[in-house]
């Protein structure tokens, strides 16, 4: 039997077989993309040339039955579904979404150009439409998972954007307004650490008490078995994830069930300097119940993930990110942060492609997971900086340098 989340072997003959039974021989084939869902599937986005032209292949290993959109092939142990691109059996409204000329039917307004932003295999894609003037995005996910992005989006108030529903599983939004953290945070232009988890706080209070009905979503924390297993399964170091294990275990209790909003990475979090304050979270589909200290520790994570990531550490990004989980944590009264980043940054690594920064965000989560178990106060060591004192991230001007 298969792992799942394991890499897939033996895909490229599967794929050769069912484009020769179509009558179309294979030239080369070159893996464009790897989705890796510990626990459940791997799907790999495959570019085929073939002597009737390229097509866009997904690849799985889920278990799927043959349709008028899903191919099935086997052999030598090994049986995989797939499909041309947008034909993504559990979204139906992929390829509507997918055109300028279908979109444009289905938002009631000229499309000129569509970009595909990310896309998960059975589960999500996200594309930018261009529209005379003005920009729209698309966000496409099951049918059935519109209903609940409806209502966590209405959770989310005047936090985040209007949602619009276009049926099968089609929603659209304006852009949002402000500016990204995450290009905030690689442009040098945060506020000061303290400032910006008051500004997250008030951003999570307004979340109103509806997510409470909604289903909850489980954390990364909460699946960290999973994540655990396919790191060790793709070589990363078993006795990292171990100690990664071990903190969260004995972590304090993560504190009461709230809203959240359940994904507050830096691409979903968007300020308005001017007015310092949050002016929208966006990507509401893990809005719910769930525990504050979880959108802190997420948070923290992504920081410490963008700041080990390309050619080289930013150190000042780090820093700041220490200095956001020691503030953040404090005020949630919730010293179980630490390992709850820990967990955050071993499922980036275990879902990543990039194998040099699985490795740093894997001392990182090693990092985090001792500074839990060891107990924290305000004369530890800065674990993630490695940074002299004029390397910190600079703060806006304005901007409180307090620390609580």
């Amino acid at each position: 039997m298969k792992t799942a989340g394991a890499p897939l072997e033996g895909w490229h003959e599967c794929v050769r077989e069912a484009l020769a039974a179509s009558g179309a021989e294979v030239i080369s084939l070159h893996v464009d993309a790897v989705h890796r869902r510990p626990g459940a599937e791997t799907s790999l986005g495959v570019v085929a040339h073939t002597d009737r032209g390229e097509h866009y292949l997904v690849v799985t290993d889920a278990e799927l039955e043959p349709s008028a959109e899903v191919t099935v092939a086997s052999g030598n142990g090994v049986r995989y579904a797939m499909w041309a691109h947008p034909a993504d059996p559990a979204l139906p409204g992929l390829a509507a979404a997918s055109t300028p000329e279908a979109l444009s039917e289905l938002l009631g307004e000229p499309v000129r150009d569509v970009d595909f932003l990310a896309y998960r295999p059975m589960r999500r894609a996200v594309l930018r439409a261009h529209l005379d003037g003005s920009t729209r995005y698309v966000k496409v996910v099951r049918p059935a998972a519109a209903e609940r992005n409806l209502a966590a989006s209405l959770a989310l108030g005047t936090a985040t954007v209007p949602v619009t529903d276009h049926g099968s599983g089609v929603l659209s939004m304006p852009a949002a307004h402000g500016e990204p953290l995450d290009e905030l945070a690689h442009a040098g232009r945060l506020p000061a650490a303290a400032d910006l988890v008051r500004m997250v706080d008030r951003a999570l209070d307004a979340i109103a008490d509806s997510a409470m009905t909604l289903k909850p979503r489980p954390s990364w924390t909460d699946r960290r078995a999973d994540y655990a297993a396919q790191a060790v399964l793709v070589g990363l170091d078993a006795r990292i994830v171990e100690r990664v294990l071990d903190a969260v275990q004995a972590a304090p209790a993560p504190g009461p069930v709230v809203p959240t909003h359940g994904d507050v990475n830096a691409a979903n979090v968007w300020l308005d300097l001017a007015t310092g304050e949050v002016s929208c979270l966006i990507d509401a589909d893990t809005v719910g119940p769930g525990y504050r200290v979880d959108d802190h520790a997420c948070l923290v994570a992504h920081l410490v993930a963008s700041s080990r990531m390309g050619d080289g550490p930013l150190p000042a990004l780090g820093a700041y990110a220490w200095d956001y989980a020691q503030v953040a944590f404090a005020r949630a009264g919730n010293e179980s942060g630490y390992a709850r980043a820990a967990a955050v940054l071993l499922s980036l690594a275990a879902t990543t492609e990039d194998t040099a920064a699985a490795r740093r965000w894997m001392d990182a989560a090693d990092e985090f997971a001792s500074a839990s178990m060891r107990g924290l106060s305000p004369a530890s060591p800065r674990l993630l900086s490695g940074a002299r004192n004029d390397e910190r991230m600079p703060v806006l001007a304005g901007q409180s340098q307090r620390k609580g």
